[in-house]
């Protein structure tokens, strides 16, 4: 309510059936893009591990993690695209955190689609630093939303400190995690 200065006429947005259904910030519903993106983790996850016929040669394996990690991301940036378009500048808070935390996770079938460690120096630092953003992503949404529920009962802010926070250090967390994993690869 505090962008809206009181006595200034603005547009409102509301149902027609039911006028008492009404809002003056449009925002389209996170839920439709969880209903969207949810079986593709689940598909893109078991397929990445589902075990591959005994004559299936690891080139098979890496080739089928690299068609889910394209379908992954593909389906992501299709839905994030969708998403900010409709929503335009007034997004949801949560909406950053949930598309950068798919995109995040989708690095899991990027890492089985490299090769094997002991083969490429690169692929090893690679695999290394996927391994520890994830971590460092995990480890960053579960601080972050410690330090926002305190932060935000302390300050009265609520909900809103908890998402921010979660954010800033997931993304923090994500850095950091695979700088440390280019630091530690073994040469």
């Amino acid at each position: 309510m505090n962008r809206f200065e009181v006595g200034r006429g603005t547009r409102a947005y509301y149902n027609p059936d039911n006028p008492a259904e009404a809002c003056l910030i449009r925002r389209p519903s996170l839920f439709l893009y969880l209903v969207i993106l949810g079986p593709v983790i689940v598909v893109a996850v078991v397929g990445c591990f589902w075990p591959s016929p005994q004559a299936a040669g690891v080139e098979f394996k890496r080739r089928k993690a690299r068609w889910i990690a394209a379908l992954w991301h593909v389906v992501g940036l299709a839905a994030a695209g969708h998403y900010f378009n409709l929503a335009g500048a007034d997004y949801s808070a949560g909406a950053l955190g949930l598309f950068g935390l798919y995109t995040q996770f989708g690095l899991i079938p990027v890492a089985v689609a490299l090769p094997a460690s002991e083969s490429s120096e690169v692929a090893r630092r690679a695999k290394s630093s996927i391994i520890l953003s994830i971590a460092g992503t995990c480890g960053g949404f579960f601080l972050g939303m410690l330090t926002g529920y305190v932060v935000g009962w302390v300050s009265g802010q609520g909900l809103l400190f908890v998402i921010q926070w979660m954010g800033y250090s997931v993304a923090i967390g994500a850095t950091l995690g695979a700088v440390l994993g280019q630091l530690t690869a073994k040469d």
